[in-house]
């Protein structure tokens, strides 16, 4: 028997798991039980080198842009499975944006000078033009967590996974279910005046009001706007919260106090009432959170939603306003919404879910795992 045969046969299966964000990506090994073996944590290729330039911007400058980040996600691929002396079973990409015709996606952080002339970073057909004889699936990654929620509501909770929705609030806000077109929650618009700036281009989505860097952002705009326009706002919010909201004094105490938007939440007495302008920024997100949940739910039958996130995990608070208001907005004798659903943080250990969504496109994950990795 060959050298190179002997080499072979050393090399042990797994699934492998791609994780690309706007600020890391992730390459995780997955015995073929399910158990993650390996994982490592490296910048991601859209972190930014300068205001309009990103980390990708320099890498593989002799292809076209719109095939950059295929070559070097397989560049990183193949060195991790050379370290784990490993070949893959199956490959689950997960993705921060929208997926266009399972071969490609672009999100709100990726430049739009990297997708080719179909309007998306094509990824999935060269992954597998590269590994031809497994099975390579690429998702959005908060739909794929909602595919790991799914299983586990379904094989431990008795819950059919149609029925669950997974959402994330930290600098940004993703949503997914087990149904095809409810993803994207981020960049629901909302309704309001002098709405905020969004990441996306689009002003007044989701995001722009209620996640960590939209409520940091929003407090700095209003903070420059002028008086007539926060008085606009002012009416326009007195309506919508049936009580008095002095904006305009409190974007001014707050301008005196020379306070960062970084100290929103330190300057938040936990209470669900506003009485400044960092407790009117929070309750706002957390109601408007709360009112497109409780949409989907009449939209969707939900039952189940497992929310998760920095934001929620690090202002715990946060999830209690939103909790408060779900509760609050939904009518207890409502025909149509008769059992109110769960609003539920994830009970699994921070990471967990997210590690094994990619895990989740490829098999489908046992009671057993479940169960450890609760106890872990």
């Amino acid at each position: 028997m060959s050298i190179f045969l002997k080499k072979e046969l050393t090399l042990r299966n797994i699934w492998l798991g791609i994780d690309l964000g706007a600020s890391k990506l992730r390459l995780l090994a997955f015995s073929k039980e399910g158990k993650l073996i390996q994982k490592t944590v490296q910048e991601s290729p859209f972190a930014p080198i300068s205001r309009n330039q990103v980390k990708l911007d320099f890498l593989f400058p002799s292809h076209p842009l719109p095939l950059r980040l295929a070559h070097f996600l397989l560049q990183e691929v193949k060195k991790f499975l050379s370290k784990e002396k490993a070949v893959p079973l199956g490959i689950g990409i997960i993705v921060a944006g929208r997926i266009f015709d399972q071969e490609g996606f672009l999100g709100g952080n990726t430049p739009c000078r990297f997708a080719n002339e179909k309007g998306y970073i094509p990824l999935r057909s060269f992954f597998q033009s590269a590994f031809p004889n497994i099975p390579i699936v690429l998702e959005n990654d908060a739909t794929a967590t909602a595919q790991f929620f799914g299983q586990y509501s379904e094989s431990c909770l008795g819950i059919p996974k149609e029925k669950v929705y997974f959402a994330t609030v930290s600098t940004g806000i993703g949503g997914g279910g087990n149904l095809p077109g409810i993803h994207e929650l981020g960049h629901i618009p909302q309704e309001g005046i002098l709405p905020p700036s969004c990441g996306c281009g689009r002003p007044g989505c989701l995001e722009a009001y209620a996640s960590g860097t939209g409520l940091s952002k929003r407090c700095k705009e209003l903070l420059h706007s002028p008086e007539q326009k926060l008085q606009e706002l002012e009416r326009w919010e007195q309506l919508r919260w049936q009580s008095p909201i002095p904006l305009t004094k409190w974007v001014q105490e707050w301008c005196e106090e020379n306070t960062s938007p970084a100290t929103l939440f330190q300057n938040w007495d936990k209470d669900f009432i506003p009485k400044n302008l960092p407790s009117y920024l929070i309750l706002d997100g957390a109601k408007r959170i709360s009112l497109t949940l409780l949409s989907l739910c009449f939209l969707l039958d939900l039952k189940i939603f497992f929310l998760s996130g920095g934001l929620l995990i690090h202002q715990p608070a946060y999830f209690k306003a939103i909790q408060h208001f779900f509760q609050k907005l939904s009518h207890p004798k409502s025909q149509l919404l008769p059992i109110l659903p769960s609003l539920l943080l994830s009970p699994f250990p921070k990471e967990t879910a997210s590690d094994y969504a990619s895990l989740s496109l490829l098999i489908p994950l046992s009671q057993s795992l479940f169960q450890k990795l609760l106890i872990s």
